[in-house]
């Protein structure tokens, strides 16, 4: 059931071709055919927009939408989604997938958890392989470090 106009997505079945015969051998016959002539089609106004492209920031009437943002030259920078208050860039990470990042692991990216110990879901043989390259600041802060998308 949907909980407001946004989550309702209404259409409406139409015929799309007619068979050259009406005759069925077996009830699977009956439900191809009926897949092949059968379409449900979705009125989508051609002007709506869904995606906001541009270099600058989209305006407050556009956080319902996904925002491709550009740098001034038209080179693509990310995907980006208005969540908690603000513009936050889109990862599609693989699952099980650790980035490298340049830093500080005490205050790393948003949506993302420095791989320090096992309780990150990381077996202790991969976390000691992954300490042993990163590059320390004081005991315990890296400036070098693998990180896990946790999301926001």
């Amino acid at each position: 059931m949907a909980s407001n106009d946004f989550d309702t997505l209404e259409g409406q079945i139409v015929v799309s071709s007619r068979p050259a015969t009406l005759c069925y051998g077996k009830p699977w016959d009956f439900i191809n055919t009926l897949i092949s002539i059968l379409k449900v089609t979705f009125p989508v106004n051609r002007n709506n927009r869904f995606v906001v492209f541009g270099h600058e920031t989209p305006g407050s009437d556009e956080t319902n939408m996904m925002w491709a943002r550009f740098d001034t030259s038209g080179n693509p920078t990310g995907w980006f989604a208005f969540v908690k208050g603000q513009w936050q860039r889109f990862y599609s990470p693989a699952p099980k997938e650790i980035r490298w990042f340049y830093g500080d692991s005490n205050s790393p990216a948003l949506g993302w958890l420095p791989l320090l110990s096992t309780a990150n879901g990381v077996s202790q043989a991969i976390v000691d392989k992954l300490l042993a390259q990163y590059v320390e600041i004081v005991p315990g802060q890296y400036s070098y470090y693998a990180a896990r998308y946790i999301g926001y």
